[in-house]
């Protein structure tokens, strides 16, 4: 369970001392109850008591550990608590939106609040109300350099290239598994992003689905991935000499 990340992502956007010790208090006690947990791993009552906790502070940080939860029921065949963790979620989800939605423009705080309505759409698969949250969260935080502007502006920028260019392929790849273009262009995407793993797998499942094929296309894809994974081989042996050196 993402319990740090989330916590620290509730530290940053705190608005003030007294949020900061509430959610500092918050933390030590989710400690125990997620420890408590991983002790009882069988029963998920533990991982629900956190997810509250957080709630009652940032309730959009909470959908977070509800997925989890909801995840990990399904995955169990607990249907029952799946689908109280998805109305779960969706209450949250309704309730943060409308609050959020009423945010002035001028107030201190409508920039977490564009950050967490970006979340909730990206959540939803409303992709283009996302993206345009994102994209209006990067425009408010122009020339700020403070620390949580920062930090929301990187996530920002990545949350639009998934969204934009990363997730359309992904889609494409799901639809056809053989669509080599596709995974092409999103192995590219990787290396840029110097997700070297990801982008070999990708050459690697072009080299797989060309591999015996007699059509001349499928053979010059085939060599084309071939030289694409010789090359960040190269480069990751040039990476490891540099840093013995």
């Amino acid at each position: 369970m993402p319990t740090t990340a989330i916590l620290d992502s509730m530290l940053k956007s705190a608005n003030n001392s007294q949020e900061r010790e509430a959610i500092q208090r918050l933390a030590q006690e989710g400690e125990q109850v997620r420890d408590e947990w991983y002790r009882h791993p069988a029963s998920p009552s533990k991982a629900q008591q956190f997810a509250s906790m957080i709630r009652q502070i940032d309730p959009v940080r909470s959908m977070f550990v509800y997925q989890y939860i909801g995840d990990r029921a399904e995955k169990s065949g607990n249907s029952g608590l799946a689908r109280m963790v998805s109305s779960t979620i969706s209450t949250i989800q309704a309730e943060a939106t409308e609050q959020l939605q009423n945010v002035p423009a001028e107030s201190p705080g409508y920039a977490n609040a564009l950050f967490d309505l970006a979340t909730i759409y990206k959540h939803q698969g409303a992709v283009e109300k996302a993206v345009s949250a994102y994209s209006q969260l990067i425009e408010v935080l122009e020339g700020r350099k403070d620390e949580l502007a920062r930090s929301q502006r990187v996530c920002a920028e990545g949350e639009l290239e998934y969204l934009c260019l990363e997730m359309p392929l992904l889609q494409r790849i799901d639809q056809d598994p053989e669509n080599n273009e596709a995974r092409f262009q999103i192995a590219a995407l990787y290396v840029d992003r110097r997700d070297y793993e990801k982008a070999f797998s990708q050459y690697g499942l072009i080299i797989a689905n060309c591999h015996g094929s007699k059509n001349p296309f499928s053979r010059i894809a085939e060599k084309r991935a071939s030289k694409h994974i010789q090359e960040i081989e190269k480069l990751l042996e040039d990476n490891r000499m540099i840093y013995a050196d």
